[in-house]
């Protein structure tokens, strides 16, 4: 993929990047390795605003949420839910160069 992106001309730059978990935030870190370009990185967090619900059947994010899953279950990408949960969620980000 790396080398048909850089074909199409796209941006596409080697990074380092690590992903911790916490009692209730995600952080991720990118620090670009790429040689003879600028450095750059990418700090975020990501966690809930609101504790978990369970979409109500016949409401627009009950419909959404299935077909959400639908799609990552024809797509055989692995659903980490074992019901439908979802929550609103806060986000951070910090970029530098």
């Amino acid at each position: 993929m790396v080398r048909a992106a850089r074909w199409l001309g796209l941006s596409y730059y080697d990074t380092r990047m690590t992903v911790e978990t916490g009692s209730d935030v995600i952080e991720y870190l990118s620090v670009r390795t790429h040689k003879n370009t600028a450095p750059a990185e990418l700090i975020a967090t990501y966690g809930p605003t609101t504790q978990v619900y369970h979409a109500t059947s016949d409401t627009l994010d009950h419909w959404l949420t299935e077909r959400y899953a639908s799609m990552q279950l024809w797509s055989r990408t692995e659903l980490y839910t074992e019901k439908f949960i979802t929550c609103h969620g806060r986000s951070s980000e910090l970029m530098s160069n």
